[in-house]
């Protein structure tokens, strides 16, 4: 059992993504238990979505079975993996293609404050 905590899609265009950037996940104290939450970002045609991280604090494994953050290079789950995002490091990663979508999964044992990103569009 998951909770679906925050689908949505945001639009990159110029820039700028109007009323959700930044996400910050969660917007106050701990992300919950057995979180599932989805976001997907698309840009113009022509240009790429770029992310950037400026905090993060999520559960630190490498094990499968403990709280991470993927980014894919497309608009659902089934796309290539671009990053795993875990710990407290901050990346900055850039799709290949005008979509790109996040996942954060999280089990029921330890809970952190999540992550701030922003998002931008930049020409192909």
């Amino acid at each position: 059992l998951f909770f679906n905590c925050c689908r949505f899609t945001a639009d990159c265009y110029n820039g700028v993504v109007a009323s959700t950037s930044p996400i910050i996940y969660p917007s106050s104290g701990n992300y919950p238990p057995n979180a599932f939450c989805n976001w997907r970002m698309e840009a113009a045609a022509s240009m790429r979505v770029k992310i950037t991280f400026s905090s993060v604090s999520i559960e630190s494994s490498t094990t499968p079975y403990n709280d991470f953050l993927l980014v894919f290079d497309g608009p659902t789950c089934t796309s290539p993996i671009l990053a795993k995002i875990t710990g407290t490091a901050t990346p900055t990663v850039t799709s290949s293609d005008n979509n790109t979508s996040l996942m954060f999964i999280s089990n029921a044992v330890t809970q952190l404050t999540g992550f701030t990103a922003t998002f931008a569009s930049s020409k192909l």
